[in-house]
């Protein structure tokens, strides 16, 4: 029976290299308008979720989706956008 020693380290650096490229392709610019940034985030935090839940640290899994959920529930409503000289409150797509 072989005893293995398990690095985290390596594995967590390989999710934000890849989150990173994932997180980058949800952003779109449109003009002055920026888009999907809350998709990126979104994707950052379930990342950390997944990465605490790979390296069995349970109570920063939970803490994590936890605030992951409440931030895209209870935020929804208020994604704020700046137009010419005023603030407007966009509705969720």
């Amino acid at each position: 029976m072989a005893i293995y020693l398990v690095s985290y380290d390596i594995e967590v650096a390989y999710v934000v290299f890849g989150i990173g490229f994932l997180g980058t392709g949800t952003i779109m610019k449109e003009g002055v308008n920026v888009r999907g940034l809350n998709t990126a985030a979104t994707l950052w935090g379930s990342a950390a979720a997944g990465a605490c839940s790979g390296a069995e640290q349970w109570a920063p899994t939970i803490l994590a989706a936890i605030f992951v959920l409440s931030a895209n529930t209870l935020l929804a409503r208020s994604s704020i956008r700046s137009t010419v000289g005023h603030w407007t409150v966009m509705a969720p797509n």
